[in-house]
């Protein structure tokens, strides 16, 4: 017993660190699948509009979680994907790298998912979207495998089952204790979430307060009306958040004082005769450089190398771009580390636009150089809210069932 027992704990200090430092990327990448079922490490070739209808037009099951990462890891795609699919109820999770192509699933077979990887592989030299969706594809019409149980026995294997089950007990307790530090972080992230919100309530309130004698004055019923219907948006938002307590309903109050800024922003115009700024339809309607700012009443281009996109700017920022200046945006604590509020997730009451790092900035026809690195390390998804958008099909974490051995694993060679 004491050869086993030591045998038992060589085993356990070999795997604690591995497991250990797989853990970390793992828990995060699983945390965004689980919510939108992908996740998208920061400078991985994917569109995440066009990720998201993907995604929004399949069904709930079986369940596929599409992960997407920007360099090889040193461990294989495959066993990232299980490592992934280990935090998860179950389900079929693919992992595309540069040079990797890998996948585990509880529900197919290991054969079928060799040969979804084979129907795929050459798809995402193109497209990573669209090579996971030849990847769900192969697999539609795959027969879902049924797990069954053996029997043995016999003294010659007793040993081989307690070392197993040493093991077993050893990744529980890794798993217990990484559960416990997951709901640290969960809550710490809440708070900053929280107290950002907070910061942009009050803002709202002072520019609603700003606005007050204003808007009485002008005697203008369009402006009042849009004032009323601003202050009625701001006090549902207002009331709403002490009993915000998830980041998913922060990311909720946000989009209302976003449509409070907007309305506000309305009346201001009317009163000094000035046309109505349109409501932004696609994107914020609070300033892209610091949402405490005035609303964004001015369109601008931003393009990266990701692409071009539409964003509001407000008057003063607008300005200073026409001089030639360089707005520093605000920046908003996530996950500890400060970061631009474009790039901060929605529930936080950023832009959630996690995918620039440089970019150049065109306002009525005149443009600057506005550039920045971002500060996210690798791997860091800033899991809350990458990408965090209103479109973003709803498949918040539920009471899981237990989770399901795997059944197949499948890895391929890219390059």
């Amino acid at each position: 017993m004491r050869r086993l027992f030591a045998l038992l704990l060589l085993v356990g200090l070999v795997l604690v660190p591995s497991i250990a430092v797989l853990a970390a990327d793992a828990g995060s990448l699983a945390d965004q699948a689980a919510f939108r079922h992908y996740a998208i490490e920061e400078g991985a070739p994917v569109d995440v509009d066009e990720m998201e209808r993907f995604v929004g037009g399949l069904a709930d099951t079986p369940a596929f979680y599409f992960i997407a990462l920007a360099e090889d890891p040193a461990e294989g795609a495959d066993v990232v994907a299980r490592d992934i699919l280990t935090a998860l109820p179950g389900g079929t999770v693919v992992v595309v790298t540069p040079g990797d192509l890998g996948a585990v699933s509880t529900d197919f077979s290991e054969g079928a998912l060799n040969d979804a990887l084979d129907a795929s592989i050459d798809r995402y030299d193109t497209n990573y979207v669209d090579g996971f969706r030849a990847f769900a594809e192969a697999l539609a019409s795959a027969p879902v495998a049924t797990t069954t149980g053996s029997s043995g026995g016999g003294s010659g294997i007793l040993i081989p089952v307690l070392l197993i089950g040493g093991v077993i007990v050893l990744v529980v307790v890794l798993m217990r204790k990484a559960k416990k530090g997951d709901e640290g972080i969960q809550q710490r992230r809440l708070v900053e979430a929280r107290t950002e919100i907070k910061t942009q309530i009050d803002a709202v309130a002072n520019r609603i307060l700003e606005l007050s004698d204003q808007v009485s004055l002008a005697d203008n019923d369009v402006a009042t009306e849009h004032y009323r219907a601003a202050t009625a948006t701001f006090d549902e938002a207002q009331g709403a958040f002490e009993q915000a307590q998830t980041l998913g309903k922060l990311e909720e109050l946000s989009d209302r004082l976003d449509h409070a800024r907007w309305q506000l922003e309305a009346a201001d115009a009317l009163t000094e005769g000035r046309p109505v700024p349109p409501e932004p339809q696609d994107r914020r309607a609070s300033c892209f450089f610091d949402p405490a700012h005035r609303g964004g009443t001015e369109e601008a281009t931003i393009t990266t190398p990701a692409g071009t996109k539409a964003v509001n700017v407000c008057h003063d920022c607008a300005e200073r771009l026409r001089r030639g200046d360089q707005p520093k945006p605000r920046d908003i604590v996530v996950d500890g580390r400060r970061v631009p509020a474009p790039m901060a997730p929605r529930s936080h009451g950023g832009g959630g636009l996690d995918w620039m790092n440089v970019f150049q900035m065109v306002v009525a026809g005149m443009g600057t150089a506005a550039q920045y690195q971002s500060r996210s390390p690798r791997r860091s998804l800033g899991s809350v809210g990458r990408s965090a958008r209103s479109t973003v099909v709803s498949r918040q974490k539920t009471a899981q069932p237990p989770r399901r051995p795997v059944t197949g694993r499948a890895r391929r060679k890219r390059r």
